[in-house]
């Protein structure tokens, strides 16, 4: 029998997909593990036991979340529910409640948005664009899209409202129809004048809609509004501005926008543009507005400052689903991945801009996300994740995959970045399952490294929809990531906002910190006590041995060594130590440690709650209806929520001893050493590490346990074929594991 040792001293190359198992000739094989489940991949290399979430909001039913910085000091995460949008804090408060919004729970994941300075613009190809206003730090509204007019006025881009009498209104004109299509208007000015169309192209929808008409292109075209509808071929409008004649004409347009025609799905703002695109009648149909003006899309003379309006130009027909900023604006779609490139210096203008494409994977409804120098996004498939990221050397764009070797993506529903903390500078991809999970990318791109692990939360499967608890909608704002969550509690689904912490000091997830409880108004009965005794009331329900409290105008903490309830409903203290002063009469007693700590409604009646103070996992715990957790000992601070476990599993051992492979020959791991921080608990093959309190126990009054850092030894029996370990931490304490020796026998 012969031994060796092998080290595993990274682990970035994260989870490995199981049909890996036996490619160790892969870079990412000695650097991957066959399980990365909650754990937050080191930019040093090792991992951490990933941060948990906080409590701030029960939402009510299934949403979406977007983030909007306004400042540096004001800063909303944005929910969307079905015909509503919440304004909340970064700290969970409500600020504003606006409804009567077009989306609906189908939809909301398709939304796409783009903020510039105090509006936010939502867009989707079912609805006109909408204007979400700050109006102040705590008053938002929301209305249509209003394009300008050319005597200072706006009109709404729907016609639903807001649209007045102007000659012109500066929105984007187009001909759907086949060429030879004639309109004929029976008058040149004035309002009832009927409009005739050679072949069948009206629809009622197109009341409050513009037509443009002209008898020569190279002139003005004139618009008209459409005032009623009789049949396909028949309209009533009234003139806005002064036609040429009343002849049949083939030059004629009509707005793009519009219920007849759709609305543009992709809105984005570039080099001082407003960008609209996608719409369902011309799908790679592009309109940018002229510069600094986002309201006014005037082609006017085709100056460099004016608007512009023209089409992706491939051999088919993409369809536009995005758009993002870069180095260029980028563009995807349905079907392919193209930029924006401009074909001569100056900057962009009507005479200037082209597009070309880059690769042809399209995009899935799933919005991209900037991160590390390059977009990642979600392929049409919805099976294969993939950075759009430039070239130098290939003068162009390329679409690299990113997720052949892992098996974490499953159906992703929507996406967040982290782009590095207070506390952490890694920087993450995060995509939500439908499955609940989360699938977390980490990359660094000038060294070279990234890889997947998979983030899991408490609950199963909601038995009503039979849709899993877990993980739904999730966004950061600046560097603080937030989630919906779907829970259960007490056997009720629930749907909560909740934020990640930014250092990995309470590992549960809906947590809240809990308040002491002070047992109603305790209060001193009678004065002149001395001694190590003392009798008060107001006490509900008893305090407990262990308890600490103090009392106003008397100094020093005091604990409770026994009670004794008097038929009176008055209670004897019996305390460790003497009062320092006889107590006033009435004086107010105030618990500063005790067994009794009120969690908040979000948790009410609910069990396998658990509990931990410190580095002390004190067990799991039922809410009662009150709120209230009743712990088994006396501590001055706790936090309640659910624990998840986190698990490292190893890829199969598979060296070559003499330049003969090991594969299927039994071994068996002798010793596994692994490189620690912070470590309370870890499980290694079944065996724990044992972290004891070597100051007494946290009820008798002993610190709570030092976690331990550097190599800890564990020694193991069993032969198998692969040789792995898992490493566990199912105890809601923080961890780090930095590396991975193994001994192994042959």
């Amino acid at each position: 029998m012969a031994r060796f040792r092998t080290a595993q001293n990274t682990f970035q190359a994260g989870q490995l997909d199981p049909l890996l198992t036996s490619r160790t000739d892969l870079g990412a094989y000695k650097d991957g593990v066959e399980t990365s489940t909650n754990w937050w991949h080191l930019a040093q290399g090792g991992v951490m036991k990933r941060q948990g979430f906080k409590y701030l909001a029960d939402i009510g039913w299934a949403a979406r979340i977007i983030p909007w910085t306004f400042s540096s000091d004001e800063m909303y995460v944005l929910v969307l529910y079905a015909g509503v949008v919440k304004a909340y804090s970064t700290t969970g408060t409500l600020i504003d409640t606006t409804s009567s919004c077009p989306w609906t729970a189908d939809n909301i994941y398709e939304i796409t948005y783009a903020q510039y300075g105090d509006t936010m613009f939502f867009a989707h190809e079912d609805f006109a664009i909408q204007e979400y206003i700050r109006n102040s730090a705590t008053d938002f509204s929301i209305r249509n899209f209003h394009f300008q007019t050319n005597d200072t006025g706006e009109c709404n881009m729907d016609n639903s409202a807001g649209t007045d009498d102007a000659e012109t209104v500066l929105c984007p004109f187009y001909k759907f129809n086949d060429w030879n299509i004639t309109l004929t208007p029976s008058a040149t000015s004035g309002t009832g004048v009927t409009l005739t169309a050679s072949e069948s192209i009206f629809a009622a929808g197109h009341v409050g809609t513009r037509f443009g008409l002209t008898d020569d292109p190279a002139n003005k075209y004139h618009q008209v509004e459409v005032t009623g509808y009789t049949s396909g071929t028949q309209v009533t409008i009234t003139v806005r501005e002064t036609l040429d004649s009343t002849n049949a004409t083939r030059h004629w347009k009509e707005q793009v926008f519009s219920d007849v025609r759709g609305y543009p799905q992709a809105v984005s703002i570039f080099d001082d543009r407003l960008y609209l695109a996608g719409s369902t009648a011309r799908p790679s149909g592009i309109m940018a507005s002229k510069i600094g003006e986002y309201y006014s899309f005037d082609l006017d003379n085709a100056s460099a400052d004016d608007a512009i309006d023209v089409s992706l130009g491939s051999d088919r027909v993409d369809e536009i689903r995005y758009m993002m900023q870069g180095r260029n604006l980028q563009f995807f779609t349905d079907s392919g991945e193209y930029y924006l490139r401009v074909e001569s210096t100056g900057g962009i203008s009507p005479t200037n801009i082209g597009f070309k494409r880059q690769t042809s994977f399209g995009i899935k409804k799933i919005r991209p996300q900037q991160l590390d120098g390059a977009t990642y996004f979600i392929q049409r498939s919805g099976t294969v994740a993939r950075e759009y990221i430039y070239d130098d050397v290939q003068d162009g764009y390329t679409s690299n995959a990113i997720s052949f070797l892992t098996d974490v993506i499953n159906s992703p529903q929507d996406t967040g970045i982290i782009q590095g903390t207070t506390e952490q500078p890694e920087q993450f991809w995060l995509l939500t399952n439908t499955d609940g999970s989360v699938a977390a990318f980490h990359t660094m791109r000038s060294d070279k490294v990234q890889g997947w692990s998979k983030w899991t939360t408490h609950g199963d499967s909601d038995s009503a929809t039979d849709k899993p608890f877990g993980f739904g909608s999730i966004t950061s704002v600046v560097n603080e990531v937030f989630a919906i969550v779907h829970r259960e509690i007490n056997g009720s689904s629930k749907v909560y906002l909740e934020k990640m912490d930014l250092d990995d000091s309470k590992p549960l997830d809906s947590y809240v910190d809990g308040v002491i409880y002070q047992h109603s108004t305790p209060l001193v009965k009678g004065g002149s006590q001395t001694g190590n005794s003392l009798l008060a009331d107001g006490i509900s329900p008893s305090f407990s041995e262990g308890d600490e409290f103090t009392i106003a105008g008397v100094s020093g903490t005091y604990v409770i060594s026994g009670v004794s309830t008097l038929a009176t409903g008055e209670q004897t203290l019996n305390l460790t130590t003497n009062l320092a002063s006889s107590p006033a009469d009435n004086a107010a007693i105030t618990v500063t440690k005790g067994h009794i700590w009120t969690v908040g409604t979000h948790l009410t009646s609910e069990a396998g709650v658990s509990v931990i103070s410190g580095n002390e996992y004190l067990g799991d715990f039922t809410v009662d209806v009150n709120d209230l957790i009743t712990l088994d000992v006396p501590v001055d601070s706790m936090t309640a929520g659910f624990k998840y476990d986190s698990v490292l599993k190893t890829m199969p051992v598979d060296v070559a001893i003499q330049g003969q492979p090991l594969t299927a020959r039994y071994k068996r791991i002798v010793r596994c050493i692994i490189d620690v921080q912070d470590a309370i608990d870890v499980d290694v093959n079944g065996k724990d590490l044992i972290v004891r309190t070597v100051t007494g126990t946290l009820s008798g009054g002993g610190l709570p346990r030092t976690a331990v850092n550097g190599k800890q030894e564990f020694y193991l029996t069993g032969y198998s074929q692969d040789a792995q370990v898992t490493l566990t931490s199912d105890v809601p304490t923080p961890l780090k594991i930095r590396g991975i020796v193994l001994e192994i026998d042959y």
